[in-house]
């Protein structure tokens, strides 16, 4: 099947080639829209173009198309954060740690914004979090 070739040829493309591999992948999501997972990937390939506008526009696709995408949420905080959009990123970090409690990463990620946007008692949290989480004693969400 076309989409499915689109797919693989795209996939293989995307770490070396990311902008040759935007175009197969932007063909492929007219074919299937419905793909998040897709949509993320494309949105990676676009960053390491330097497309950050158009990054944007295919994370938040990933995010209405599933919107328990965590990495999709922290993709478009990356991004918040990078056009010094300080709460936007807040939120997006926020939402990806909704979707996501047991992701080092993304904890650490959300505590660093939330003492950027001076949230100092959040950031203490989700630090506390993030600490139970390193010592076995946390509890997960869903991962993607």
């Amino acid at each position: 099947e076309t989409s499915v070739r689109l797919r693989a040829i795209a996939t293989n493309l995307g770490a070396r080639k990311p902008s040759e591999a935007s175009e197969y992948w932007r063909t492929y999501l007219r074919l299937c829209p419905s793909d998040a997972e897709a949509w993320f990937v494309f949105g990676r390939c676009l960053i390491a173009s330097g497309a950050d506008q158009e990054a944007e526009a295919a994370f938040k696709r990933t995010v209405e198309v599933d919107k328990e995408h965590s990495l999709g949420w922290a993709a478009l905080g990356f991004l918040a954060e990078r056009r010094d959009a300080i709460q936007d990123a807040v939120r997006f970090y926020g939402r990806s740690v909704e979707f996501d409690r047991h992701n080092g990463e993304l904890l650490a990620e959300y505590a660093r914004v939330l003492t950027k946007a001076g949230d100092t008692q959040t950031a203490e949290l989700v630090q506390q979090q993030l600490d139970e989480i390193s010592q076995g004693t946390g509890r997960g969400g869903r991962t993607h």
